[in-house]
């Protein structure tokens, strides 16, 4: 086996996405199946976690509150490349959640990386079109409000270095 397929197989295994084949080499089937693989998933997950909490606190936040923050982890971490750096993983985590089925997710997700962006080196203005209402969405994180639902008229937040608070609401529902 060529050093290039190797180090793949043990990325699968290392990512638990690895299909095991009948032929498989005994070693890498006691590897699989090692109580030392699992400790090291567990580590790796628990760093991961805490990174995108530290980085994406408001992203996190919805994720934990609708139970799906575990389940989100585990499909970014099984499925990506990414940087061992936290603030390109952060981002590179929230343009994953930025194409989530979960419209409530996608827009919080665009919105904390638009946050991000103009809180950084980059001085672009961002505008993001939505049906939720923003002080909705964010009593709904941050407290005990309900969940927010989509309206009717579209939203434009404009997020953008030269506003105080880095961010303003065009028009409201």
């Amino acid at each position: 086996m060529d050093i290039k397929s190797l180090q793949t197989k043990y990325m699968d295994i290392i990512k638990d996405r690895y299909v095991e084949s009948e032929d498989e080499d005994i070693y890498f089937k006691n590897l699989i199946n090692s109580k030392n693989l699992k400790v090291l998933n567990e580590i790796i997950y628990y760093w991961r976690a805490n990174g995108i909490e530290e980085f994406c606190l408001l992203t996190s936040s919805l994720l934990k509150k609708t139970d799906c923050f575990e389940e989100k982890i585990t499909e970014y971490y099984r499925n990506n490349n990414f940087s061992n750096y936290l603030e390109e993983f952060g981002k590179s985590f929230l343009n994953f959640i930025i194409k989530d089925e979960n419209k409530l997710n996608s827009f919080v997700a665009e919105f904390e990386l638009a946050m991000k962006n103009v809180n950084s080196e980059n001085r672009n203005d961002y505008f993001i079109e939505t049906k939720y209402n923003l002080n909705e969405v964010t009593n709904y994180i941050l407290s005990d409000g309900e969940y927010p639902c989509e309206h009717n008229e579209l939203s434009i937040i404009k997020v953008s270095p030269t506003l105080e608070n880095n961010f303003c609401i065009i028009n409201n529902n």
